[in-house]
């Protein structure tokens, strides 16, 4: 294993989770997601989403499996460590982020509780987590390492937030990818009693400034909650779902992954969200559709 603090080199990175590197060596620094990812950064490539942002990105090494450099190799500026492997890549990226030698996506200093912030003695709060001042912490909540929450939040009874990412990834031999990201929760976010909030798989779970969130809600990894966003209990995001602010999702709303939300859209109880929906647009049904698609169906099934 290379010594702390010492550079660490694409080669050598290659070298350590037995991959085949295609373009040039360099140092890297950080494990960042693709979107943002620069100069000295290792991100991965590993759902069809990913293609579109990695033909932009300026990483300098992008991790992925052979059939994706198959078909876009000539397509992509940064050099690629090629493994069929993925789930050990992630696995020895924990380790090396563990020991120093790379720095997570999210960084945050200062960590600790702040002035006025009361904490039920039952809560379990573990070290490497950040809370802000005049916060309440309820009874049975369990706060895992690499959370930042933000001023004046409330989060009740027995909610979990910083879950390992549910991530299964492989056909033959399927393995939970293990989490290398954080939840960042900002100022003034309500949480409800029985929720649940994994943390990034890469980058961070973000859940922006007075979001009210119902009980019961689950939050996948890498989830990006906007301002003043209202999620009714027992709703559901799956990962890398984008609310955008003032979305409201009625009771026992499921979103399925990569799903993006425009700002002030609204989403009927029991709806299941499977694309897109635009800013302002009101959607209802499983599986949904616009509003008024959805009533002009509903009546007619009515009156057959």
């Amino acid at each position: 294993m290379l010594k702390r603090n010492k550079q660490m080199l694409i080669s050598n990175l290659a070298t350590l989770v037995s991959g085949r590197l295609l373009g040039d060596d360099g140092v890297i620094t950080r494990v960042r997601p693709l979107a943002g990812a620069g100069s000295g950064d290792v991100s991965f490539i590993i759902w069809p989403q990913d293609i579109l942002v990695a033909k932009a990105s300026q990483a300098s090494l992008l991790i992925t499996t052979s059939d994706i450099a198959a078909d876009y190799a000539d397509k992509l500026s940064s050099s690629l460590l090629i493994t069929e492997d993925i789930y050990a890549a992630f696995v020895i990226l924990v380790r090396l982020i563990q020991q120093g030698e790379l720095k997570p996506a999210v960084h945050h200093a200062g960590l600790g509780v702040g002035l006025h912030t009361i904490i039920d003695p039952t809560a379990v709060v573990d070290k490497g987590v950040c809370i802000g001042q005049r916060c309440t912490i309820g009874p049975g909540v369990v706060i895992h390492p690499n959370v930042v929450i933000g001023d004046d939040c409330i989060i009740q009874a027995q909610t979990v937030i910083g879950s390992e990412a549910f991530a299964p990834f492989g056909l033959d031999n399927c393995k939970n990818l293990p989490s290398l990201g954080s939840v960042f929760i900002e100022d003034g976010v309500q949480i409800g009693a029985l929720c649940t909030i994994d943390r990034g798989l890469i980058g961070a779970t973000h859940i922006k400034s007075d979001a009210l969130i119902d009980n019961m809600v689950h939050i996948g990894h890498d989830a990006q909650v906007g301002r003043n966003v209202v999620i009714a209990a027992q709703s559901g995001l799956a990962g890398f779902v984008t609310l955008g602010d003032f979305v409201t999702l009625g009771g026992q709303v499921g979103v399925v992954p990569f799903v993006q939300i425009g700002e002030c859209a609204r989403i009927s109880g029991k709806s299941l969200v499977h694309c897109d929906i635009k800013h302002h647009e009101i959607w209802s049904g499983n599986p949904s559709m616009p509003h008024g698609i959805y009533l002009r169906a509903y009546a007619y099934m009515k009156r057959m």
